[in-house]
Formats: structure tokens, C-alpha cells, sequence
């Protein structure tokens, strides 16, 4: 369940190690801060900030040819739309492989307009804020659908409005900014299930995010 008022701050420590000679070794810290503000009778305003960083120990291939090569550059026959397309993949292998990848944004956590993974860099940057209206009267009333059915502990709507940023170099973070705001609901059963379901928007086009949290 969301606290009402608070501060939760959780630091992640991911260990990426390669598994050949060409892919790259390095670790992931993210520090996930979270900041929750009562308002009104029951509702609440929550500010998030994440922060994540890449930490390279061992640098995968970095020879640009080797890696065009490994995507089927030397097969496009002289297709210039093809070739462009190897060339691409190649430059965003060689930047992995340089520099690692933190926390990407979009999908249902970060930056919910875009789709999963659409963002990725060696770091990252996000920052929310959402206003969660409860409504519901936490008397235990009886939720029965054709696919559950459970006592209702809280229902809720939320409006949230995020800015993330992804860069190479540290320095460079917030210099290309992405945006998604929008609306979404919350169930909360007796059992402790979470359901949620969020429609964002942003300048990629609409997103729908539903997700089912179970309590183990």
C-alpha cells in the first residue's frame, strides 16, 4: 500500500558481467527517492526522483567495422538503407560496450507514454509528480467481477506529470529532456493485491500501462 506521508529512499546495485570476451562488464547504481505529501482529507502528492549510473570495470568490442559487421553490414549488397540501419545498430553497440547502460526510461515505471526501453544511456535521470485522489470509504465493500473477487481496501486516481533524461556523459544529463503526463486509477484489495492501470501521453504519441502487483 502507498503511504500517505513519508520518505522512502532505496539505493539498487545491479552487477552486469559478460558472458564473452566481446560484451561488456559493468554495474548499475540507482538511487530511487521518493517523497509522499498528505493533502486534502485522504489523498496525497508524491514527488520521485531516480538517479542511475553505469560504472564500466571492463570494456566490451569497440572496433566500429567488427561491430557493423556483426549486423549484417557486409550482407546489404550496397543497400544504402540497409547499410545506414547496420551502421546505426553498430554506433549503439559501441557506445554499450564503451560506456554501459543504467536504468532505461519508458514503459510502466518511468516515462509511461513511451514504450519499455525505449531511452537507455550510461545515465539517467527522472524526476515525477503525482497527485493521488483516494475516494473510496476503506469500509470493505465487496468488489465480484467475472475474474476476481475480493474486499475493496482503497481506490484511488492519480494524475502525474514526469521529465526523464538519458546521456553518455554525465555532464550532458538534462540536455535532452522527454516528458509524459497523464491519469491512471488504483485498486487495492483486502488480500493486498495492487492493480493499476495508467493512460500517458506524450510527444511519441499515447501509451496504456495495466499492471497487477502481488503481495509475495
Amino acid at each position: 500500500k502507498d503511504p500517505r506521508k513519508g520518505i522512502r529512499n532505496i539505493f539498487y546495485y545491479d552487477i552486469q558481467n559478460s558472458s564473452k570476451d566481446s560484451d561488456p562488464s559493468f554495474d548499475v547504481l540507482t538511487n530511487d527517492l521518493q517523497i509522499y505529501v498528505p493533502v486534502l482529507e485522504k489523498s496525497t502528492i508524491v514527488f520521485g526522483m531516480q538517479m542511475s549510473d553505469a560504472i564500466v570495470k571492463k570494456k566490451g568490442e569497440t572496433n566500429l567495422e567488427i561491430l557493423k559487421a556483426q549486423n549484417g553490414f557486409n550482407n546489404c549488397g550496397g543497400n544504402t538503407a540497409c547499410e545506414q540501419n547496420a551502421t546505426n545498430l553498430a554506433n549503439t553497440q559501441l557506445m554499450i560496450n564503451t560506456n554501459g547502460t543504467s536504468t532505461f526510461l519508458g514503459g510502466g515505471d518511468r516515462l509511461r507514454s513511451y514504450p519499455g526501453g525505449r531511452f537507455q544511456g550510461a545515465h539517467m535521470l527522472y524526476f515525477a509528480t503525482e497527485f493521488r485522489w483516494n475516494f473510496s470509504t476503506s469500509s470493505g465493500e465487496k468488489f465480484d467481477s467475472f475474474f476476481f473477487e475480493d474486499l475493496i481496501d482503497e481506490m484511488q486516481v492519480a494524475f502525474f506529470f514526469e521529465q526523464g533524461s538519458v546521456s553518455e556523459e554525465k555532464s550532458d544529463l538534462g540536455k535532452t529532456v522527454k516528458a509524459s503526463y497523464g491519469t491512471g486509477f488504483r485498486l487495492v484489495n483486502a488480500s493486498g493485491n495492487l492493480y493499476r492501470a495508467d493512460f500517458a501521453a506524450g510527444d511519441e504519441g499515447a501509451g496504456f500501462n495495466l499492471i497487477i502487483q502481488y503481495p509475495w
